[in-house]
Protein backbone atom coordinates (compact mmCIF):
# COMPACT_ATOMS: atom_id res chain seq x y z
CA UNK A 1 0.00 0.00 0.00
CA UNK A 2 2.49 2.02 1.06
CA UNK A 3 4.04 1.90 -2.76
CA UNK A 4 0.19 2.45 -4.17
CA UNK A 5 0.06 5.04 -2.09
CA UNK A 6 3.67 6.86 -3.40
CA UNK A 7 2.81 5.93 -6.66
CA UNK A 8 -0.97 8.08 -6.46
CA UNK A 9 1.20 10.92 -4.55
CA UNK A 10 4.05 11.17 -7.05
CA UNK A 11 1.26 10.99 -10.35
CA UNK A 12 -0.50 13.61 -8.00
CA UNK A 13 2.71 15.88 -7.51
CA UNK A 14 3.51 15.27 -11.72
CA UNK A 15 -0.33 16.81 -12.21
CA UNK A 16 0.56 19.67 -10.11
CA UNK A 17 3.22 20.06 -11.34
CA UNK A 18 2.14 19.78 -14.91
CA UNK A 19 -0.57 21.90 -13.76
CA UNK A 20 1.05 24.24 -12.35
CA UNK A 21 3.56 24.80 -15.58
CA UNK A 22 0.80 25.14 -17.50
CA UNK A 23 -0.75 27.73 -14.84
CA UNK A 24 2.72 29.66 -15.30
CA UNK A 25 2.72 29.30 -19.55
CA UNK A 26 -0.59 31.09 -19.45
CA UNK A 27 0.12 33.70 -16.72
CA UNK A 28 3.77 34.04 -18.64
CA UNK A 29 1.72 34.45 -22.27
CA UNK A 30 -1.18 36.79 -21.09
CA UNK A 31 1.87 38.93 -19.17
CA UNK A 32 3.80 39.05 -22.58
CA UNK A 33 0.71 39.88 -24.33
CA UNK A 34 -0.14 42.72 -21.33
CA UNK A 35 3.65 43.73 -22.10
CA UNK A 36 3.59 44.12 -25.49
CA UNK A 37 0.28 46.13 -26.02
CA UNK A 38 1.43 48.19 -22.90
CA UNK A 39 4.64 48.84 -25.34
CA UNK A 40 2.43 49.20 -28.44
CA UNK A 41 0.18 51.87 -26.48
CA UNK A 42 3.41 53.86 -25.36
CA UNK A 43 4.81 53.47 -28.71
CA UNK A 44 1.69 55.16 -30.44
CA UNK A 45 1.31 57.88 -27.46
CA UNK A 46 5.54 58.51 -27.90
CA UNK A 47 4.48 58.46 -31.65
CA UNK A 48 1.71 61.12 -31.32
CA UNK A 49 3.93 62.88 -28.97
CA UNK A 50 6.53 63.30 -31.00
CA UNK A 51 3.92 64.57 -33.91
CA UNK A 52 2.57 67.19 -32.14
CA UNK A 53 5.83 68.22 -31.04
CA UNK A 54 6.93 68.56 -34.71
CA UNK A 55 3.65 70.23 -35.29
CA UNK A 56 4.02 72.79 -32.52
CA UNK A 57 7.76 73.02 -33.66
CA UNK A 58 6.67 74.28 -37.01
CA UNK A 59 3.68 76.16 -35.78
CA UNK A 60 6.11 78.43 -33.78
CA UNK A 61 8.83 79.12 -36.08
CA UNK A 62 5.93 79.80 -38.76
CA UNK A 63 4.81 82.03 -35.76
CA UNK A 64 8.05 83.63 -35.39
CA UNK A 65 8.79 84.34 -39.31
CA UNK A 66 5.33 86.24 -39.39
CA UNK A 67 6.54 88.34 -36.36
CA UNK A 68 10.27 89.19 -37.78
CA UNK A 69 8.07 90.08 -41.33
CA UNK A 70 6.24 92.44 -39.48
CA UNK A 71 9.41 93.74 -37.74
CA UNK A 72 11.22 93.84 -41.09
CA UNK A 73 8.53 95.60 -42.38
CA UNK A 74 8.01 98.11 -39.81
CA UNK A 75 11.73 98.71 -39.77
CA UNK A 76 11.67 99.27 -43.37
CA UNK A 77 8.84 101.77 -42.95
CA UNK A 78 10.79 103.79 -40.19
CA UNK A 79 13.55 103.90 -42.05
CA UNK A 80 12.01 105.63 -45.21
CA UNK A 81 9.84 107.97 -43.47
CA UNK A 82 13.34 108.80 -41.30
CA UNK A 83 15.20 108.85 -44.87
CA UNK A 84 12.12 111.53 -46.47
CA UNK A 85 12.32 113.46 -43.28
CA UNK A 86 15.90 113.68 -43.61
CA UNK A 87 15.85 114.68 -47.37
CA UNK A 88 13.08 117.65 -46.41
CA UNK A 89 15.44 118.98 -43.65
CA UNK A 90 18.66 118.60 -45.99
CA UNK A 91 16.44 120.35 -48.94
CA UNK A 92 15.63 123.10 -45.82
CA UNK A 93 19.41 123.54 -45.16
CA UNK A 94 20.31 123.76 -49.15
CA UNK A 95 17.91 126.88 -49.12
CA UNK A 96 18.85 128.25 -45.82
CA UNK A 97 22.47 128.56 -47.51
CA UNK A 98 21.91 129.50 -50.46
CA UNK A 99 19.82 132.30 -49.46
CA UNK A 100 22.51 133.02 -47.04
CA UNK A 101 24.97 133.01 -49.77
CA UNK A 102 22.85 135.45 -51.86
CA UNK A 103 22.39 137.56 -48.70
CA UNK A 104 25.74 137.67 -48.28
CA UNK A 105 26.92 138.22 -51.80
CA UNK A 106 24.58 140.94 -52.07
CA UNK A 107 26.22 142.33 -48.94
CA UNK A 108 29.53 142.23 -50.47
CA UNK A 109 28.34 143.54 -53.72
CA UNK A 110 26.81 147.15 -52.30
CA UNK A 111 29.65 147.17 -49.85
CA UNK A 112 31.85 147.30 -52.88
CA UNK A 113 29.77 149.74 -54.63
CA UNK A 114 30.50 151.36 -51.84
CA UNK A 115 33.73 151.93 -51.83
CA UNK A 116 34.18 151.96 -55.20
CA UNK A 117 31.99 155.27 -54.84
CA UNK A 118 33.98 156.81 -51.96
CA UNK A 119 36.99 156.15 -54.26
CA UNK A 120 35.51 157.97 -57.15
CA UNK A 121 34.68 160.59 -54.40
CA UNK A 122 37.64 160.49 -53.05
CA UNK A 123 39.92 160.99 -56.55
CA UNK A 124 37.24 163.49 -57.40
CA UNK A 125 38.44 165.61 -54.54
CA UNK A 126 42.33 164.61 -55.26
CA UNK A 127 41.42 165.72 -59.33
CA UNK A 128 39.65 169.26 -57.76
CA UNK A 129 42.28 170.25 -54.92
CA UNK A 130 45.15 169.05 -57.69
CA UNK A 131 43.50 171.44 -60.58
CA UNK A 132 43.28 174.36 -57.42
CA UNK A 133 46.71 173.86 -56.72
CA UNK A 134 47.60 173.92 -60.29
CA UNK A 135 45.55 177.05 -60.88
CA UNK A 136 46.94 177.98 -57.71
CA UNK A 137 50.74 178.21 -59.31
CA UNK A 138 49.51 179.31 -62.30
CA UNK A 139 48.26 182.50 -61.17
CA UNK A 140 51.31 183.04 -59.39
CA UNK A 141 53.74 182.19 -62.63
Amino acid sequence: MTEITQAKANRYKEMETKRHQVEMRKVRGQSDKNYKSEVEGNEKQLKKMRSEFAVSKLNLENELERKLKNVQMSHKIKIRDENRRLGQQLDELTKSHDSKIDETKETQRSQLEKMVEQHKDSIDTARTQYKKSINKYEFDA
